[in-house]
């Protein structure tokens, strides 16, 4: 187990050493962003666009790495990218401390409306599981 948390930690270093610790070039962003949208991108942009691939990947990857270590495996699985992914992109609904952290820069208006509308979500449900 600790053998394979090391290796996964070797081959991170060492591989973001080997591409200078980005996931792709400027280029690639650039030509990807002209082809998306027929505009250019300023390079500060790039850089920034950039700096959140290379922040998400790794996210990514120390997930996969997890995954991996529970199952006492050695490969990084399709699966695992895909639960990952999923986790690290949100695509799951949040927990209550996520949503909380949301719901904090609300003003006192917003949170009004936003109970009503829970109010009435639950209402639903609620005749819902009468019927």
């Amino acid at each position: 187990m600790k053998r394979i948390f090391l290796m996964s930690t070797v081959i991170l270093f060492f591989s973001s050493a080997a591409f200078a610790g980005d996931i792709t070039s400027n280029r690639a962003i650039k030509e990807f962003f002209k082809e998306q949208t027929n505009l250019r991108i300023a390079e500060d942009s790039i850089i920034s666009y950039k700096a959140t691939l290379n922040e998400l990947s790794l996210k990514v990857i120390q997930r996969c790495i997890e995954l991996v270590k529970k199952d006492d495996r050695k490969t990084i699985l399709k699966r695992d990218v895909e639960q990952a992914s999923e986790e690290v992109f949100r695509r799951a609904p949040m927990n209550i401390d996520e949503i909380m952290e949301k719901i904090k820069p609300l003003s006192i208006i917003e949170l009004a409306e936003l109970n009503k509308k829970i109010k009435a979500y639950a209402d639903e449900l609620l005749e819902q599981r009468k019927e």
